[in-house]
């Protein structure tokens, strides 16, 4: 007899969603049968018993069965996807190199992003490590604070547990190896640096010991293999600069690439330091940096505290400004000083981490439109498939599986392309940007592969889903009929293509404004003439300048020499204040020159005169003012022949006057200077640098010269010189690396979007094949529908430019403003921009329409 009554629901869904389809029917009719004889032996108690057992029976295999039905399906999705790549190899590679071309940027700028945020947490310690600054009152930040701040924090602040100070050498310093001169950056240090920075690992000797005694130095294992190879690098004696020799005690490991200083060489600091902790703080002169490392459980709030204590009892001079000092952590060192005075390195920017992870995503979103644009335009094409699965039983949950797994395919193909290309473009990446990019993922290689394959799961189902979903909605009775609706003005299409554009109008113009703001700074005049001059270093030349200075004049390529400092980048200079009766209100330059200065560095003088030799009272009683000084010390009327209080130096004669000069980078506004005369005697105390003019055009006989006479004066110890122009050049690398990083993006963002372009252009160029025929037919020509294909896309570059010029000017204008002298947006170079990408993403675009355009009308008509 027919069952009357329905198996459990509970079982029956259980069954229906965990066995495989084609069981499925067998399986519920027989147990359909079997519930129908316990029914009618036993009654229905007993039938509902028995059901619930053979269900929880069968429970232990859906498992096994969930996993079977799935693996059936994925090798079912997998051969779809493969097939459907395979059929339309072209359209394939242009969503797969595109998506690869994104995700290579997106990593590249993941592995920097990742090296920047890892600067200095290398140290075990890094959470205890700060290091002393000192604002000063006119808002500029100094790393390197008074004299005596090491003792009085180890002296007054509790919170500190170890302090030590640190001197980096910024050039390169020249050791001697007998007559071989060794090149290696180096910082001097005391006895304590190793129990700061524990993160720097000692090889050979003890820390203690080596940096504790006078005259000892500690090397590299990169220096070591560099200059001494297989053999024992301790206890070799090298001479720095000529001068001192010092006793390699140990050998270090290679600092880590994401140090905030880098050092090749450490030397002992212990004689100078152990005199100098036995003073008070020396309020106004700089010395070292100075570090600290904090006790367990202390804060920084908790050392700030116990230093404006200090300050508080202490004699303190009215100019050092209220919370003048502060604690920096070490970790926020690299990406929150870049606009710090005289860092031991240059450090980048924390804006520059967001804005290039801001361009990476970018990128990438722009390379997943491009794989939007194309399946949703493709629709009409995978509307049939749609409607014969669907009418085969296919559930729309199905086909959303099956085209998001086409997706994560596409973009599986694609990462592993990506990760190929980075691979490759790592080490041009490095030269041109000077960074230390690596794939090389060492002990986090699982992490970072789970987080890759994480990326390429999030853009695939992301990409993948709307045209998932606008794929999987079609109605098999209106497609199986003919009705799907043609892929034609996708209000949607269209603005995803605009934003393309708009994102590389942006990158484009960017990188341009930056290039732009680079030659206005090479162009300006900064108020003296920085080309072919040299710096040269003469630690070692004693007391041989004038009989030096002849010998280099001898030749007609030296234009001239002087001893005072070079100009440019704030370089062997002096702080005072403006007025000592007002301290602290207005600080100017000061630098000490000669009477050659002015045939060197060739500041224009625009009244007065110069320093002479002929003027005895010139050495003790005479200034030199720049404009902007003269200005602030609000001298009336003419300034020549007036006194005036400058610093410390007393009243002094104002003998001239110059135009003023930008001693710093264009970062920062005019500085007031003062030139004096260099108060001791070259041939008597010996000079560190000496500036060298070579004559224009002359430059490789001039540094021949130069060479020459050198090795006659010093030939134990090579030439160490630099031009002020490559110094002056220094201060903009970020800016430069800047440009070219845009420039790459930019480039980068401009292929993705015409290759995009490209594709549906051609598509749809082809699904209006049978109308340019009948239109060829009625007596429409080639070039009219070519314009007639093109017109769109024209439109949708125009619209991006549009939306992208109010968004560049308000970023530009933001960025400028970092500099207190820079150029102004010019219409040249929204037009270079709107002619260079729209020109790119039309000929794309004309190309297919030209090519579909000359079609045989008669083919046209007929093409299906």
């Amino acid at each position: 007899m027919p069952c009357s009554s329905r198996p459990p629901r509970l079982a029956t869904w259980l069954l229906s969603h965990f066995r495989p389809r084609g069981d499925l029917d067998l399986l519920l009719g027989d147990l359909h049968e079997e519930f129908d004889d316990i029914l009618r032996r036993s009654g229905r108690t007993e039938a509902r018993r028995w059901y619930w057992r053979q269900t929880l029976r069968s429970l232990p295999n859906l498992s096994y069965d969930f996993a079977d039905w799935n693996l059936r399906m994925f090798k079912t999705y997998l051969t779809i996807a493969l097939r459907h790549l395979k059929r339309h190899a072209g359209y394939s590679a242009i969503n797969i190199i595109g998506l690869a071309v994104g995700l290579a940027a997106c990593l590249l700028i993941g592995l920097f992003v990742v090296q920047k945020l890892a600067y200095d947490r290398f140290h075990p310690d890094a959470d205890r490590i700060y290091r002393v600054t000192y604002t000063m009152s006119d808002g500029s930040t100094m790393v390197r604070p008074f004299v005596g701040t090491a003792l009085a924090i180890e002296t007054h602040m509790p919170a500190a547990e170890v302090v030590t100070e640190v001197a980096v050498f910024t050039n390169e310093a020249v050791f001697m190896d007998g007559d071989t001169p060794l090149y290696a950056s180096s910082v001097s240090a005391d006895s304590n640096f190793f129990e700061v920075f524990s993160g720097f690992r000692m090889l050979r000797g003890n820390t203690v010991d080596a940096l504790g005694a006078p005259r000892q130095m500690i090397v590299t294992e990169r220096f070591a293999k560099r200059h001494f190879g297989e053999a024992d690098p301790m206890g070799q004696v090298l001479l720095f600069r000529g001068e001192t020799g010092y006793t390699i005690a140990g050998v270090a490991a290679t600092p880590p690439p994401t140090s905030h200083f880098d050092f090749d060489v450490i030397l002992s600091l212990s004689t100078a330091a152990a005199s100098e902790r036995g003073r008070s703080v020396l309020w106004g002169r700089y010395h070292r940096s100075v570090y600290v490392k904090a006790r367990e459980g202390a804060t920084e709030a908790d050392l700030a505290a116990q230093w404006v204590a200090f300050e508080e009892n202490a004699e303190k001079p009215a100019y050092v400004p209220d919370d003048a000092f502060a604690f920096q952590p070490i970790t926020r060192i690299h990406l929150h000083s870049s606009h710090f005075d005289r860092d031991v390195a240059p450090q980048s920017d924390i804006r520059y981490l967001y804005l290039f992870g801001t361009v990476g995503l970018l990128i990438l979103l722009m390379a997943s439109i491009n794989y939007v644009n194309l399946a949703t335009a493709r629709a009409v094409e995978r509307s049939r498939e749609v409607g014969v699965r669907k009418a085969v039983g296919a559930r729309r949950g199905q086909l959303v599986q099956q085209f998001l797994s086409e997706s994560v395919l596409v973009v599986g193909i694609a990462l592993v392309l990506a990760v190929g290309l980075v691979y490759l473009v790592t080490p041009w990446v490095n030269q041109m940007t000077g960074e230390r990019l690596s794939l090389t993922f060492g002990t986090s290689t699982g992490t970072v592969l789970l987080l890759l394959l994480a990326v390429g799961l999030a853009v695939g189902i992301g990409a993948g889903s709307y045209p998932a979903l606008f794929l999987s909605r079609f109605q098999p009775v209106r497609v199986l009929k003919g009705r799907a609706s043609r892929p034609g003005r996708s209000r949607m299409r269209q603005g995803l293509v605009v934003f393309q554009f708009v994102m590389s109008m942006l990158l484009f113009i960017g990188a341009l404004v930056v290039y732009q703001q680079l030659r206005y700074i090479q162009d300006r005049d900064l108020g003296f003439d920085q080309d072919q001059v040299v710096i040269v270093s003469t630690r070692s030349l004693g007391t041989q300048y004038s009989a030096f200075k002849a010998a280099l004049l001898e030749s007609p390529t030296i234009v001239g020499t002087s001893t005072g400092a070079p100009l440019g980048f704030e370089y062997v200079m002096y702080r005072m204040d403006l007025d000592r009766d007002n301290p602290g209100r207005l600080q100017l330059s000061g630098i000490g020159i000669d009477t050659d200065y002015l045939d060197v560095m060739r500041p224009r003088l625009v009244a007065g005169r110069w320093f002479s030799e002929d003027r005895p009272t010139d050495r003790t009683d005479a200034v030199v003012l720049t404009e902007s000084t003269v200005r602030a010390l609000d001298v009336e009327g003419d300034p020549i022949g007036q006194q005036t209080s400058v610093g410390m130096q007393g009243r002094l004669t104002i003998i001239g006057v110059v135009a003023d000069i930008h001693n710093a980078s264009l970062h920062e506004g005019v500085q007031p200077i003062a030139f004096f005369p260099r108060e001791t005697d070259p041939d008597t105390d010996g000079v560190y640098e000496v500036l060298v003019r070579l004559q224009a055009g002359q430059i490789a006989a001039g540094l021949s010269h130069l060479e020459t006479v050198w090795n006659r004066f010093m030939p134990e110890r090579p030439l160490d010189y630099q031009f002020i122009s490559d110094r002056i050049a220094q201060q903009y690398q970020a800016e430069q690396r800047l440009a070219k990083v845009f420039g790459l993006f930019a480039g980068l963002a401009l292929l993705i979007a015409c290759l995009g372009i490209f594709g549906l252009a051609a598509f749809l160029t082809r699904q209006r094949t049978k109308e340019i025929g009948i239109r060829k037919v009625l007596g429409a020509s080639t070039p009219g529908l070519v314009v007639m294909l093109a017109r769109e896309y024209a439109a949708l570059v125009l619209l991006g430019f549009v939306v992208a010029v109010p968004l560049v000017i308000w970023g530009s204008q933001q960025w400028l403003q970092r500099f207190a002298y820079h150029t102004d947006l010019t219409p040249v170079v929204f037009i270079l921009a709107l002619g260079l990408v729209g020109s790119l993403a039309l000929g794309a675009v004309v190309s297919q329409a030209w090519r579909s355009a000359r079609i045989n009308p008669s083919d046209a008509i007929r093409y299906e």
